[in-house]
């Protein structure tokens, strides 16, 4: 079966698809729910309780399916670009997107209103609007509606700037900055973004219908987690921490007005930065590196991203012309120091030589 974009099922006992009730639209094009085509029990789940509470009428599912173990986040990722591309293929510009284990707390009658008042309090270049997430830094821009570093994204809607970078942002490469703490997924990626809104108090939550992704107890190698790894607590963080994380936010809210931005900044510093620069500096040849080093091509990452995060301390070559230790050696590099960005920052005006022809 291909991946599908399909309208939620009608069912005759829905006092809505029956028409014995007048549901409440959202003030959205469209909205879409990413559920698997391997777990057809998280679709009924959620068609369920999109019945439930009146937003059967708006719902498409998107049907992609499961990835390898090891690209969970990578597929995650591309779902949500490929709801993007889709929306914006058919002309709309806000757009509600949820996973399939959403829960909203309360029917859309009630939540439609709120939602109304945060579409006129956010300034006319927001990007995302939280509905159900996980907060970790926010403060009170207005009455119920929070500026927001959040991840765990579950219930968003997306305006046009999100909708394009999504669309347009190829997953997991060095260049786009993420939330260290969190890795490379789509939500530690999206907090990082500019124009992050939440509605508070949050307005759905994650139910529990089993994790296939994580094991809390092993790792993908059968090692026993360590009490201090985070994939240990991540079922009970997701699933039981929302509320809590958004009364620890607020509470600590003025620290994080005058913080925030400074966070965001520092992040744009780490990795994507340097990336940045390699990439401008036109000194990164993917395809030499992905032919040189088949582990990187048979793992299926950012060529760029693996330079960065091991290559480089591994020796690797990032072109065919720069020998990654024999240029370290020649400049007296630090233990750590990255020899590409030393040669783009100093290296170059200096007219180190970046290998010995002699040798290869």
């Amino acid at each position: 079966m291909d991946v599908v974009f399909e309208p939620i099922a009608a069912d005759a006992n829905c006092e809505f698809c029956s028409g014995r009730r007048q549901p409440v639209m959202l003030d959205v094009d469209a909205a879409y729910c990413i559920s698997l085509i391997e777990q057809p029990h998280r679709t009924a789940y959620a068609a369920a309780h999109f019945h439930a509470i009146g937003l059967c009428q708006q719902v498409i599912f998107y049907r992609p399916h499961r990835a390898a173990e090891s690209k969970q986040d990578w597929a995650i990722w591309k779902s949500h670009r490929a709801v993007a591309r889709e929306a914006l293929a058919k002309g709309h510009s806000r757009i509600l997107i949820m996973e399939d284990d959403v829960a909203f707390r309360r029917p859309i009658v009630d939540l439609a209103p709120r939602i109304a008042r945060a579409f006129k309090a956010m300034p006319a270049d927001w990007w995302g609007l939280y509905l159900g997430h996980v907060p970790i830094q926010a403060y009170f821009v207005a009455r119920g509606l929070l500026r927001t570093r959040s991840v765990c994204l579950h219930a968003y809607i997306a305006n046009v700037p999100l909708l394009e970078w999504l669309a347009t942002t190829e997953p997991r490469t060095a260049e786009v900055p993420v939330w260290p703490l969190i890795g490379r997924t789509v939500d530690s990626a999206i907090s990082n973004l500019p124009g992050m809104y939440a509605i508070s108090p949050i307005m759905a939550l994650q139910k529990y219908l089993g994790d296939y992704r994580v094991d809390s107890r092993f790792n993908w190698d059968g090692q026993r987690r360590s009490w201090s790894d985070i994939n240990r607590w991540r079922n009970l963080f997701i699933f039981r921490g929302a509320l809590v994380a958004e009364v620890a936010a607020i509470l600590a809210s003025p620290f994080h007005r005058l913080t925030m931005e400074r966070f965001l900044r520092h992040v744009e510093q780490g990795i994507s930065h340097d990336a940045r620069i390699i990439r401008d500096a036109d000194l990164f040849d993917d395809e030499f590196y992905l032919r040189t080093y088949p582990d990187v091509a048979q793992a299926e990452v950012d060529p760029l991203l693996h330079y960065l995060e091991h290559g480089a301390s591994e020796g690797r070559w990032p072109n065919p012309s720069f020998d990654s230790r024999f240029y370290a050696a020649q400049a007296k590099l630090r233990r750590g120091e990255n020899p590409l960005l030393h040669y783009i920052r100093t290296g170059r005006r200096l007219g180190y030589p970046t290998r010995d022809f002699g040798c290869r």
